[in-house]
């Protein structure tokens, strides 16, 4: 069965939601300059489509379809337009997987971007980086707005027709295309097929690491430290205060189930600790502390509680915001 990749880049979007600056955009702009060789800073560089573009990346969408972009005007003028994927208000009605761009001050540009999570009869539903919220604080915010708002400039439609099972493009392919690195996919597949055995998880093998596949991680965590540290915390996939003072810290030369479970953490936040085997050797080491430094944790290398609190609650929970 085809792979829905507009469900895919909503999902993702929604699981998003909650993250707030000055931080909580650090790690889109980060990611976005890794893909594609900027140097954006991560203090008051405007993320909207930057948000935009991670979330294509992150469930491999190439970018013959959806592009690698940071500017609304040029993305409609350079892209959207020339391949006819420029859908205007009045004479189009937005699908999921949608971008949907906004011109606040009738310029003519385009000033700011959301992705389109669901439609209804009368209203856009979306999801947006760089959006405010209460008391005006900036971040990932759930938001709707009547499909008749005045200052909607226009939608970006995506071709995903062009998009094959294994998320390739058929055609040409000449926007900067940065698919997702096959050591991560493979790493993290091996994680899921693992937590299907260890706990029972019934995930999807997908190479995604979404809301599911955390809360099976942390069931993991909680599994191991009862059967292998004599603990006793209910397993239900939440961290909770209570049981955090059991977290067992690991670190270079270590082996076993622990270790084993913090390389998927890791290769779940996109980076390659070398090896899924439950070995605590120098890439792990290395991988950690790259981790460490981009939670502005003391990279030591080792996974102390505070990195596993971190590896475990740096997804964020599937949290809805009303829509206003």
């Amino acid at each position: 069965m085809a792979t829905n990749y507009r469900q895919k880049y909503a999902d993702w979007c929604l699981g998003e939601v909650g993250n707030e600056a000055p931080h909580g955009d650090d790690q889109y702009i980060a990611y976005y300059n890794s893909i594609v060789g900027t140097n954006f800073s991560v203090n008051g560089t405007a993320w909207c489509a930057i948000f935009a573009t991670c979330g294509a990346r992150k469930v491999g969408i190439p970018t013959s379809v959806i592009p690698n972009f940071a500017s609304c005007t040029t993305s409609r003028d350079n892209f959207w337009k020339p391949n006819g994927r420029w859908k205007t208000r009045t004479t189009y009605t937005p699908q999921m997987g949608d971008l949907i761009f906004f011109d606040w001050d009738l310029s003519g540009n385009c000033d700011h971007v959301e992705v389109v999570v669901d439609v209804d009869s009368s209203k856009v539903y979306t999801v947006g980086g760089n959006t405010k919220g209460g008391y005006s604080v900036v971040g990932v915010r759930h938001k709707s707005y009547p499909l008749t708002y005045k200052y909607i400039a226009g939608y970006g439609a995506p071709d995903y027709d062009k998009i094959q099972d294994n998320g390739t493009s058929s055609g040409s392919n000449n926007n900067n295309i940065l698919d997702t690195d096959n050591a991560i996919v493979t790493g993290v597949k091996k994680f899921q097929n693992w937590l299907n055995d260890y706990v029972d998880a019934g995930l999807v093998i997908d190479g995604i690491c979404d809301n599911i596949t955390r809360a099976a991680a942390i069931k993991a965590v909680q599994t191991c430290l009862n059967k292998e540290y004599g603990k006793n915390i209910f397993v239900d996939g939440r961290v909770e205060q209570h049981w955090q003072k059991d977290l067992v810290g690991i670190k270079y030369g270590n082996t076993g189930t622990l270790v084993k479970i913090a390389q998927g953490l890791i290769y779940g936040h996109d980076i390659d600790p070398d090896g899924f085997d439950g070995s605590f050797g120098p890439g792990m080491r290395n991988a950690v502390i790259s981790f460490q430094n981009w939670v502005k944790r003391t990279a030591n290398g080792e996974v102390d509680q505070g990195t596993w609190l971190s590896l475990m609650t740096r997804w964020a929970w599937y949290r809805t915001e009303q829509p206003t």
